[in-house]
């Protein structure tokens, strides 16, 4: 990752330092009062890297300043959308990612504004880079494929050659060589169109990118398990391949030491050592890095400390010093494990590296775990969906550049036109009939759902008849019969009254339960506490509740419907649990309540039967009138817990 920010902030250089070149005219050195006001913005925006090493606080003042400086612009907001978007670059390099695409997000509608398009696309290849160090792994290709639409479609080789080598960078990581190829090859292109191109660290970048490319293709090439007939028809290739990187390796060399580059100094290193270990030359690969470990190993760039070890172990391993081999590759294992994101590659070159060992070694059971390890780490990376995005972005991509050779095949074509509409009508019949077959079968599940859900209405108004009919005639009717009889004795004491009092309070609740008076009067909150506290009145249980102003949730139908539902599950739980508790509790959401009853009675298993006894049937076809659903859970001698989930009524 340090590698791709590396690149991206060189390339930033490029950009603003071509910026203003070509705006103040170069080499001529003016203080800021001999500037014109867009030259004061140009010269701190192209300064901008030397500000981000003087630290944050600094960097920000210099560009907020040049900010100010835009208001006395001829063309304010395209001067404003540069220097936003230089803000955005110092935010990303002092980690403030979140800013820095808000940054961008204003720059490229600024630029869009001003119809500049080459700046829109520089802000592309900037969002690029702020999702790769979100790790945002679509988003940052395509990114870099719009800006290089953009800089190909303008020939704008000084920009296009730069998301070339970003996104020959990100496949070669993607174990992607013919994509990465494929970009190596434009970028080349592009930068053979430009004077002096062998001179600059945009070649430098270049370089290092195809000799990563070359070599994981030599990596796949001399693969051990590559069948022999396999192995001698690459050979060419091979060969080929190790040549170029001999040559290549030796331009970037040559150029880093020119311009000074301490790091693709190394870079080149450990190149040389990787070439020397195709070459079957372990000793010299071995030398070739301890002459310059400790020089590596104080670099800041983590890759190249990695690869540095790891070569090291690869060749120590193939001389069979498996002992040294191991106190490399765990050193390498240990820079890509701080690392700020693991590098899955690298962890997979680790990886082999232990089984290959700890085979050589014997130690079989070590060996077996890092193999379990290797095939989890081989099944994430096979995903289906993972290079999904960037599949259709290529499609896409390569759908434009093709446009001219499909207009040329385009009389080829008609000869499979007939085809074509016969494929095509016979697809729309297939799927006319079974789009009829589905409505068909939909349409008689309605209709079969409908029977039940009626049945079940009907056994439901039955059982609430034969109830009523059990109240009036068990408990209405015998308290009036006793008072008659008391009365036609003539005994009307305090007995007679407090019996005629009892006789009254049944009355009210078989009113109640054929309509709950206070549901109309106080609303479902009220009426769901007294129906609760009601509950308490029994002597061997204790209720409780937990109730918001649920009220808002509710209209008159939906509020009726939970009423029934809460009323026959607290009935049940009087006449059937043997709980000694129970508790009602409300969680109301932005669209949604749930109102959660449970009790800690002997509870029940749940079946068909049990469902029918209990009316539990008729509660989940309450709840589904009002677009809710019922759960019902249920432990044998712990308890009985129900849950009643609906939306907010329109």
């Amino acid at each position: 990752m340090k590698y791709l920010v590396c690149l991206y902030a060189f390339l930033f250089m490029c950009l603003s330092f071509d910026l203003y070149s070509n705006t103040t005219g170069m080499g001529k050195p003016e203080t800021e009062s001999q500037m014109s006001a867009q030259d004061s913005v140009l010269a701190i925006t192209a300064q901008v890297i030397k500000l981000i090493d003087l630290g944050r606080d600094t960097c920000l003042v210099s560009l907020e300043k040049a900010l100010r400086i835009t208001d006395r612009c001829e063309k304010k907001t395209l001067y404003r959308a540069e220097v936003y978007q230089q803000l955005a670059y110092a935010e990303m390099q002092f980690g403030q990612l979140s800013r820095a695409d808000s940054l961008l997000d204003i720059s490229k509608v600024l630029f869009e504004e001003n119809d500049w398009g080459k700046g829109v696309a520089l802000v592309y290849l900037k969002k690029g880079s702020l999702s790769a160090l979100r790790g945002l792994q679509e988003e940052e290709i395509r990114y870099q494929i719009l800006a290089l639409e953009y800089f190909e479609a303008e020939a704008d080789h000084s920009n296009a050659y730069k998301p070339c080598i970003n996104l020959a960078t990100i496949f070669t990581r993607l174990d992607q060589s013919e994509k990465a190829l494929l970009y190596i090859e434009k970028a080349e292109k592009h930068l053979k169109e430009l004077e002096g191109y062998k001179d600059n660290y945009g070649y430098l970048y270049f370089l290092n990118t195809k000799l990563i490319c070359f070599g994981d293709t030599l990596e796949k090439l001399s693969d051990k398990t590559l069948e022999v007939e396999v192995l001698n028809a690459a050979n060419t290739s091979f060969n080929y391949y190790l040549n170029q990187m001999i040559s290549l390796n030796e331009d970037m060399l040559s150029l880093s030491q020119k311009l000074e580059s301490s790091e693709f100094k190394y870079r080149a290193i450990l190149m040389e050592s990787k070439i020397k270990g195709f070459q079957k030359d372990h000793n010299g690969a071995m030398d070739v890095l301890r002459d310059d470990y400790d020089d590596i190993m104080a670099q800041d760039n983590v890759l190249v400390k990695f690869y540095t070890n790891f070569y090291l172990a690869r060749a120590l391993k193939a001389q069979g010093d498996y002992s040294e081999a191991l106190k490399y590759i765990q050193i390498a294992e240990k820079l890509n494990d701080q690392n700020e994101e693991t590098f899955e590659k690298e962890k997979r070159y680790v990886l082999n590296m232990y089984y290959d060992i700890f085979t050589k070694q014997n130690r079989y059971k070590e060996a077996l775990n890092i193999f379990e390890e290797l095939t989890e780490l081989r099944n994430q990376a096979n995903s289906a969906d993972r290079f999904k995005v960037v599949n259709e972005l290529e499609a896409k991509y390569q759908k434009e550049k093709d446009k001219n050779e499909i207009l040329m095949l385009s009389a080829q074509n008609s000869k499979l036109k007939l085809n074509q509409f016969l494929l095509i009508t016979g697809f729309i019949l297939m799927a006319a009939f079974l789009l009829v077959f589905m409505k068909y079968r939909r349409l008689s599940q309605e209709i079969e759902d409908n029977k039940k859900i009626t049945q079940a209405i009907l056994l439901g108004e039955e059982n609430e008849k034969k109830r009523l009919a059990s109240d009036l005639h068990d408990g209405l009717g015998q308290s009036m019969l006793i008072l008659k009889n008391q009365y036609l004795q003539g005994d009307t004491n305090a007995i007679f009254k407090e019996d005629f009092d009892k006789l009254i309070q049944e009355t009210r609740a078989i009113s109640m339960n054929l309509h709950p008076a206070p549901l109309k009067l106080f609303g479902l909150t009220k009426a769901l506490e007294d129906m609760v506290y009601k509950a308490s009145l029994n002597q061997s249980i204790f209720s409780s509740h937990e109730l918001t102003d649920i009220d808002a949730f509710v209209n008159e139908i939906s509020s009726i419907q939970v009423f029934r539902i809460i009323q026959e599950a607290i009935n049940n739980i009087l006449k059937h649990s043997d709980a000694t508790s129970l508790k009602l509790m409300a969680n109301a959401k932005s669209n949604e309540l749930e109102l959660v009853l449970m009790d800690n009675g002997k509870g029940f298993e749940i079946t068909a039967k049990n469902r029918e006894s209990l009316g539990v049937t008729t509660m989940h076809e309450r709840a589904e009138a009002i677009g809710g659903k019922l759960f019902v859970e249920s432990i044998i001698g712990k308890g009985t817990t129900i849950r009643l989930n609906f939306p907010k009524a329109v």
